[in-house]
């Protein structure tokens, strides 16, 4: 299934999915508002991070994979 913005409407639908799933599953356990949400943003910061940490790893790859060619020629 495609959405409407390929790659923009992917990240937000992950970002919301994870808030949903995570607050839909604590409110079933927990019937308390305040905690799902806070839950839904645990999931929204976590998702967020690891983003951030993955991206950053993939760039420090590439700086170390190109000064390692530039070294090698």
């Amino acid at each position: 299934m495609g959405v409407p913005v390929p790659v923009v409407g992917s990240v937000i639908g992950a970002f919301l999915g994870s808030f949903a799933g995570a607050a839909l599953f604590e409110y079933s356990l927990s019937r308390t508002p305040d905690t799902a949400v806070r839950a839904g943003w645990g999931a929204v910061v976590g998702r967020a991070t690891a983003a951030a940490a993955k991206i950053a790893l993939g760039v420090v790859i590439a700086v170390l994979g190109v000064i390692a060619a530039v070294r090698g020629s």
